[in-house]
């Protein structure tokens, strides 16, 4: 959330929240405050949809504004990759709660998505106002972004079958996969520097890749997933990382997807590092928790 100075008076915190983020993609699921899309493709459309609460009957008065003033809410979204945005209509704010929703065309996203709740003002009103007050429809007076990683990082990695009598299973025949992430250049593409190891000897592996849609494929491309985030976030924040947290890595690159992983927090560098290093506990549960729940259209 962000509560900034903007030439007038803007809503303090309490104010409002998001109660729920959606991302629906094209002829798939639906999932509730989605950090990683590992479903869609650039073939497809994307729905996306905020709901919140909003504290309506205090409005004016926090922003020095008669009571018959009149707000809004919108859904905007911007993507770095293809570099276009858009946003959903002005939504009337009528009561406590309130929801907007934005359709983003196929072609027009890409890497990763921003979405943006904004509560905007839509009439000051007729009466008395401070003199800090907002005046202007579409002043923008509260607002909160949530990230989106695109195609997920998986479908884009190299993944090589070998046996449990193969390199690297010769000493771990019960592992389902390795990932090994090259770090001795964090600007190469991330193609290029990390593999992805799956051992066809086992069981639900030999599924996984029989039967790519399945509910066990769909479990295990989601523990494997997890397993390619951990292992990004142990580089990143590993206390002899190569990884700056403020350079601006190529696209593409290894370290434009460390940037990514560490985004999914939406913590300080440093606090991330002294998770990792003296409470990894707490560090699967929080990574876990930031990957999002599916939830099912319907």
């Amino acid at each position: 959330m962000t509560h900034s100075s903007r030439g007038y008076r803007t809503l303090p915190p309490h104010a409002a929240r998001v109660d729920r983020w959606t991302v629906a993609v094209e002829d798939g699921p639906s999932y509730d405050n989605l950090t990683v899309a590992t479903d869609w493709t650039y073939y497809q459309s994307i729905q996306a949809s905020v709901e919140m609460l909003v504290e309506r009957s205090e409005l004016p008065a926090l922003l020095g504004l008669p009571d018959d003033a009149e707000f809004a809410v919108s859904l905007s979204w911007r993507t770095a990759r293809v570099g276009l945005r858009g946003s959903s209509p002005l939504v009337p704010i009528d009561g406590d709660e309130a929801a907007a929703s934005a359709l983003i065309p196929v072609g027009e996203v890409g890497g990763s998505l921003t979405l943006e709740a904004k509560v905007l003002l839509l009439s000051p009103g007729s009466g008395s106002r401070d003199e800090l007050a907002p005046t202007e429809m579409g002043s923008i007076l509260w607002s909160a972004e949530w990230p989106v990683l695109l195609e997920g990082i998986a479908a884009r990695l190299p993944i090589i079958p070998a046996s449990m009598r193969q390199y690297p299973f010769l000493d771990l025949h019960n592992a389902r996969w390795l990932v090994k992430v090259e770090a001795t250049d964090l600007e190469a593409p991330i193609d290029a520097a990390v593999r992805i190891y799956v051992n066809e000897s086992n069981e639900n592996v030999q599924r996984m890749m029989a039967e790519p849609g399945g509910e066990t494929a769909n479990a295990m491309t989601s523990s494997l997933l997890l397993d390619i985030q951990r292992e990004l976030m142990r580089l990143a924040l590993a206390e002899d990382s190569l990884y700056e947290p403020d350079h601006a890595y190529p696209e593409g690159s290894l370290g434009a997807a460390l940037t990514t992983a560490i985004g999914l927090f939406r913590k300080d560098f440093e606090e991330l590092q002294n998770i990792a290093q003296y409470d990894p506990p707490r560090f699967d549960t929080e990574l876990q928790g930031c990957l999002g729940e599916e939830r099912v259209n319907g």
